[in-house]
């Protein structure tokens, strides 16, 4: 997976993850986001993607497995 597919990935997941919350009227996520900020997906080191990406599918595989 190059720089820019993880990107989006991440970018997927988290619009899915605030949608799926702000359905459930939960916005403590894109709250934290206008709050504390965050400094962007495309601003990540390369280092720090491929350690989020590889988070996001360990979670990812944990919930299937055990839901």
């Amino acid at each position: 997976m190059d720089r820019e597919e993880m990107v989006q990935l991440l970018v997927d997941y988290d619009i899915d993850y605030i949608m799926g919350d702000a359905a459930q009227d939960d916005y403590s996520m894109l709250a934290a986001y206008l709050v504390k900020g965050f400094k962007g997906y495309a601003n990540f080191t390369d280092e720090e993607l491929v350690a989020e990406v590889s988070e996001r599918m360990y979670m990812k595989e944990w919930l299937l497995n055990n839901t």
